[in-house]
Order: C-alpha cells, then structure tokens, then sequence
C-alpha cells in the first residue's frame, strides 16, 4: 500500500523522493504544472508555473535539508527567495511554514496516492483567512 511506500521513502534519507516528476492540475480557468527532480538525499529541485485568464506566476522551488532542518524555498517570478521551514510530517503530510511571511504563511502536501497530490497554501492576506487549493495528477 501507499503508506508502505512513504516508509521506504523515509528511511532512505529524502523524505520527498515521492515527489519527483511531473505533476499537472488543469481546471476550466487554470492550468498548474509542479515538475520535481531529486538532486540528491537532502535537495529536491523543482520548478511551477501557475496560468489563469488574469495572470501568470512562475517559480523556482527547492526543498533542502539544512542541518537537521527540511526548508521549502520558492523564488517567485525571479524575486528573492521565500524560506518555509517544515512544521509537520505525518503519514500523508507535510506542512512548511513562515508565520512571517504576507501569503501565504503555510503550504501543505498531502499525498493521496502516488499519482494524486493535493497542495494548500493558507494564511492572513490582508487581514483575513484565505486558503488556496490546488489537486495534482502525476503525468
């Protein structure tokens, strides 16, 4: 089963190895790609690219082991790099925060099964609780 797998991959050293590849979310107004390649044990290297009819977003991602540390880092349309430091992993999920960041101040993968990745972003944008949700099939 699945969970069996997320075992495997977390005693190999990269708790993220499941992540590598292509994953697409295409939706009546959007269309998201996230493509993830393994570097090594403690760098996943990954790239997004976000079009809807009003706008376009593109970002350089990284996952990186610093220290005793897993960190998320997303450099959104070629802007300095935003640092999430991971919060939380559980059987299916793996939640990155930055409480200091505008928006979003959390971002979550749940794993659903090995083609099916569901993404949150979440936080305060302007005063208020907003949350963004994303479900990727793996091509």
């Amino acid at each position: 089963m699945f969970c069996n797998f997320l075992f495997s991959q977390k005693n190999s050293g990269n708790i993220f190895n499941w992540l590598e590849g292509e994953w697409k979310l295409n939706s009546a107004n959007e269309l998201s790609f996230e493509n993830w390649k393994v570097i090594n044990d403690s760098t996943l290297s990954g790239k997004s690219i976000f079009i809807s009819k009003n706008d376009t977003i593109s970002e350089i991602l990284r996952i990186d082991r610093i220290g005793k540390n897993w960190v998320y880092i997303a450099t959104v349309n070629q802007s300095n790099p935003i640092l999430f430091t991971l919060n939380t992993v559980s059987e299916n999920i793996f939640e990155f925060i930055n409480p200091e960041h505008d928006f979003p101040q959390k971002i979550v993968y749940k794993i659903v099964d090995e083609n099916l990745l569901l993404v949150w972003i979440e936080g305060q944008d302007n005063g208020k609780f907003k949350r963004i949700d994303f479900g990727f099939s793996k091509k």
